[in-house]
């Protein structure tokens, strides 16, 4: 499993190298997506979210809002192409509430 990861995150960074995004799958685990999910519909009732396009919502600093999403910027493969993108030295910030 450890070869195919690599092979996924070389990719990963190739794409990150030259189109500065990829697409991860399979990175959250069901119960994690559900989470994530429910923290996000918790923010568009709180009104912490914010509709600027007809059905597009916005918001930010989710890192500040809600652990699950604190827990995705940690995942190691997450953390992987974070520092291959940013560096090794970088700091992901959220404090705004």
């Amino acid at each position: 499993m450890a070869a195919i990861d690599e092979k996924l995150d070389a990719a990963a960074k190739a794409e990150l190298d030259e189109h500065g995004m990829t697409i991860i799958e399979d990175l959250l685990t069901p119960q994690q997506t559900a989470k994530a999910l429910r923290a996000i519909q918790n923010l568009f009732a709180d009104g912490h979210a914010e509709d600027q396009h007809k059905g597009i919502h916005y918001t930010m600093n989710l890192t500040a809002r809600d652990e699950i999403f604190r827990e995705i910027v940690t995942l190691p493969r997450l953390v992987s192409l974070e520092a291959h993108l940013l560096g090794n030295d970088y700091i992901l910030s959220g404090a705004f509430l």
